[in-house]
């Protein structure tokens, strides 16, 4: 089947006079058209589908040029554009004008869904040109309705003659699949993958930057780690500021990559003293920063990408194998003296830099192969010191080229911001395989909540916490949340991460999150959403609040469960005995949880035991439902509650606190 002609829809800078040429298509896939630029030296572009449904079109050059390709197709009960990245725009379905994003090996990965009603995805696209960047628009075309993507980048020729060199690859999953099913599969395809990480890239962090920022003390320092030691963190990252002697933010101190004994006398007593509570150690790098005020700045002449006033530095140019050298030296020399486990390597954006003039020693003409020669270098260069060693990225550069280097990926800087913490990690984790999701660090306010406080950690509850508060003189309450949440985060760590996971409400940031390994399932709410009980042979459901107070489940096979509360520190809130979930509404406590476990095939009416620690469980009695002890229906007279009127009364108005019954 030939694609009927496609014009490009007008956005602003488009050449008018583009020639498009439609792409013979296979009989499977009506409703979708395809063309692509033509030039002599394009080849007429191949197009297979599979058994699943995936559509993929590939286009070479016989000479060096651009190659583009224009999908078009109707995007009936289109809900949104869901691209990968923490910070993506809350337009949800941008139009086809837009302006085009570049996305490469540090800049991220050309994935994108379109997803409709009931979070099914209409179209879910991947494309790749091996590591060269792609340009990428997509969005709804205002005059047909149409959903368009259209895509180009420039491509190297046939060497000699062969057939196989560079391609402008995408693949095109029509399938009508779920969100993460699709998702997951097209980003496989894009080898978003890389093989299982060592299990020490999964330990909670406790990271520095935004509990000292660069005011480091080696002295409180040392006490942080006594406390994160007993509350099972498995990682402390350095951040800036151990290589300045001031705390005055910038960069300027970047380059030489020495300890500065004023902040850290003693490296490598910190590195052993973090070890011997059980804490693996690694530096922050600001990669490719040469500071003004360094020595090295001052003194070697290494050749740069250009300068950044406001940030007081300059950045480094990795196409000169000098500058190469000179980083990887300097910070291999860093792990080699402190004994360190691995490295925070931040600011690698910076190398999708382009326009400059390759320095005069350049063994590559792109500052984005010579940052991937960067890394390829480094990481040779610190397995020589430590094989197993931790290496962090963060978005933006999440993408089939640094997947092959990092062991961990972070969600980008979102201080006191949960909802991107949970979109960047269910992103992530949705789109990548083998690699370790981190959270940014989470903090908080001094005057935040406990329930406040448990919601940014429910927020990374699917990924690896990473968390930066000063621990010392946190309030009781606090230190209650955070332990309670990081021990139930380790028990349940193989599931949370390693489970098959399931998502609803992708336009809204992903209101549920569900994981499933053998027979537990745990799902987190993080928006008012009737929950339904899983189906399968599960023995424990945890139900995670990340919401206000109440839970409203249901469950349509009619079964019979016990359930136990807990608040957001952990102290039981109640019990519920031998209790039919058909539609009600469980008092799980704001940033508290439930455990949910069957009872059996016999019915019986809920009842409500045990005197909660916490002053009160909230009990909903307003219009919208009520919770199993105040309302479910017994199968005799009404039950009674003293948080609530008999079962069955009408609702007598808002929602009020109430104490658990002993």
């Amino acid at each position: 089947m030939t694609s009927t002609e496609i014009t490009a829809p007008w956005a602003p800078g488009t050449a008018r006079s583009t020639r498009l040429v439609p792409v013979d298509l296979p009989d499977a896939t009506a409703g979708i058209r395809v063309a692509q630029g033509a030039d002599d030296h394009t080849h007429r572009a191949e197009a297979q589908v599979d058994a699943r449904g995936v559509l993929t079109v590939t286009v070479r050059r016989s000479a060096a040029g651009p190659a583009r390709l224009l999908v078009a197709l109707p995007a009936g009960d289109a809900v949104i554009l869901w691209r990968p990245g923490s910070a993506q725009e809350h337009v949800q379905l941008p139009p086809a004008w837009a302006s085009a994003r570049e996305v490469g090996p540090f800049s991220g990965a050309c994935l994108g869904s379109l997803v409709g009603r009931g979070d099914r995805a209409i179209l879910t696209f991947g494309a790749s040109a091996g590591d060269r960047p792609v340009r990428v628009r997509a969005g709804m075309v205002e005059e047909n309705a149409d959903f368009m993507l259209d895509l180009d980048c420039e491509l190297d020729g046939e060497a000699d003659g062969e057939a196989d060199g560079e391609a402008l690859t995408v693949h095109l999953d029509l399938s009508g699949a779920g969100f993460v099913t699709s998702v997951a599969d097209v980003a496989r395809r894009l080898r978003l993958a890389r093989p299982p990480v060592a299990p020490a890239n999964e330990a909670p962090v406790l990271c520095t930057w935004y509990s000292f920022h660069q005011d480091l003390d080696a002295g409180e320092l040392d006490r942080e780690l006594e406390i994160a030691g007993g509350l099972g963190f498995g990682t402390l990252i350095v951040d800036d500021g151990w290589q300045t002697p001031d705390a005055q933010r910038g960069y300027g101190s970047c380059g030489d990559w020495r300890v500065e004994p004023a902040k850290v006398p003693d490296a490598a007593a910190l590195v052993d003293r973090a070890r011997s509570l059980g804490l693996r150690t690694m530096w922050w790098i600001g990669t490719p920063f040469l500071g003004h005020r360094s020595a090295t700045y001052r003194e070697e002449g290494l050749p740069t990408l250009g300068d950044e006033p406001g940030m007081e530095t300059a950045v480094l140019d990795p196409r000169s194998p000098r500058a190469r050298r000179h980083l990887v030296e300097r910070v291999t020399e860093l792990m080699r003296t402190s004994g360190a486990d691995g490295l925070k390597l931040d600011f690698l954006e910076r190398f999708a830099a382009g326009g400059t003039p390759p320095p005069a020693d350049a063994d590559l003409a792109d500052p984005t192969a010579g940052g991937l020669a960067l890394l390829a270098e480094l990481a040779r260069d610190i397995e020589t010191v430590r094989p197993d060693a931790m290496l962090e990225f963060r978005e933006p550069y999440v993408s089939p080229a640094t997947i092959r280097t990092a062991t961990m990926f972070r969600v980008a800087d979102c201080p006191l911001s949960p909802a991107q913490n949970r979109r960047g990690i269910v992103s992530m984790r949705v789109a990548t395989s083998g690699v370790a999701v981190h959270s940014d660090p989470i903090m908080w306010s001094p005057a935040d909540s406990p329930e406040r406080i448990a919601h940014q950690l429910l927020a990374a509850l699917f990924g690896v916490p990473q968390v930066s508060v000063r621990l010392a003189g946190q309030a009781r309450s606090t230190v209650e949340v955070l332990a309670h949440w990081l021990t139930f985060w380790r028990a349940h760590s193989r599931v949370l991460l390693h489970g098959e996971l399931d998502v609803t409400g992708v336009a809204e940031g992903f209101t549920t999150v569900q994981a499933t390994g053998g027979r537990t399932v745990i799902t987190a709410r993080y928006a008012d959403a009737v929950l339904p009980v899983p189906g399968g042979g599960w023995a424990e459901w945890h139900l995670a609040n990340g919401g206000e107070d109440g839970v409203t489940v249901r469950d349509d096979a009619g079964g019979s469960f016990d359930v136990e509360l807990h608040d957001c520190r952990g102290r039981t809130a109640g019990r519920l005995e031998d209790v039919r979930l058909t539609l009600v509404t469980l008092p799980v406590p704001a940033g508290g949880r439930a455990l949910v476990r069957r009872h059996g095939d016999r019915a019986g009416r809920p009842v409500l035991r045990g005197r909660a620690r916490a002053r009160g469980v909230g009990c909903r009695t307003g219009p919208r439902g009520s919770a199993a002890p105040c309302a479910a229906p017994g199968p005799r007279r009404p039950a009674r509650s003293a948080c609530g009127p008999p079962a069955g009364a009408p609702p007598p108005g808002p929602v009020r606190r109430c104490r658990t019954p002993g």
